[in-house]
């Protein structure tokens, strides 16, 4: 099972007329695949103090990621200018993994007023401005929990069922 790791933000539509805020006519928020570096590094120590030290961590340009377009979740790889970290837990029955994500192209948050701040143009190495309260942001993180095969035979589901 994975968890994609998303923020709520207002949804806007732009157009040559100028733009409108879907959320704030339909109250319905929409969602970001962006969270702080700190946000991670927290969810990391969370999964830390409950599973212990990790069995692994990994960094390299065959990791998978997944991105929420429109109705559908797609599976990418990063390049390699830009690549996640995987670590990894493991548990008696579970292997959990905890994508960090990419440097993101398109976000940095606003410490000054505790807000995302999106860009139009997608760059993964533009400058922070640390000095101003803008941090870093990464994208397309997740949490996965796998359950290890000695486990999936005991539960009985590693037997093809309709």
């Amino acid at each position: 099972m994975n968890v994609l790791l998303v923020h709520t933000a207002p949804v806007f539509v732009v157009s040559n007329y100028g733009s409108t805020n879907i959320s704030r006519e339909t109250n319905v928020p929409g969602i970001k695949q962006d969270l702080t570096e700190y946000q991670i590094h927290d969810i990391g120590k969370m999964l830390s103090d409950k599973y212990g030290k990790p069995r692994n961590k990994m960094k390299f340009k065959y990791i998978e990621f997944f991105v929420i377009e429109r109705t559908q979740i797609q599976k990418y790889l990063p390049d390699t200018s830009n690549m996640g970290e995987l670590i990894i837990w493991e548990t008696e029955h579970l292997e959990i993994s905890l994508y960090t994500g990419i440097n993101s192209p398109k976000s940095t948050y606003d410490t000054k007023s505790k807000s995302y701040i999106h860009y139009f143009n997608s760059d993964p190495f533009r400058t922070i401005d640390y000095a101003e309260g803008e941090k870093p942001c990464k994208s397309y993180s997740y949490i996965s929990y796998t359950l290890k095969d000695e486990t999936r035979k005991k539960l009985g589901l590693d037997k093809n069922k309709l």
